[in-house]
């Protein structure tokens, strides 16, 4: 029973992470439609604020953060 416990808390926690990664894209997304002349670098700036800003948001590691603004900054360039 308590193996179960313990892999529904992965699963839980891996949703969160996901959830987490979506955020920090969607917010990258949207500050790149807010204001002119963004690049890579202002997306890379926000994860940190966002970060500071959101306590959930900073329990996802530094590395996945940059993940979803590179997301971001991937649907950016194909424009």
């Amino acid at each position: 029973m308590e193996n179960h416990l313990t892999i529904l808390d992965a699963v839980g926690q891996r949703d969160d992470a996901i959830r987490t990664a979506q955020f920090i894209r969607n917010k990258c997304v949207r500050y790149w439609i807010d204001n002119k002349e963004v690049d890579q670098y202002d997306l890379s700036k926000l994860c940190a604020v966002l970060a500071k800003e959101f306590e959930w948001a900073s329990r996802l590691n530094s590395m996945a953060r940059q993940a979803g603004a590179e997301r971001a900054w991937f649907c950016y360039r194909l424009k």
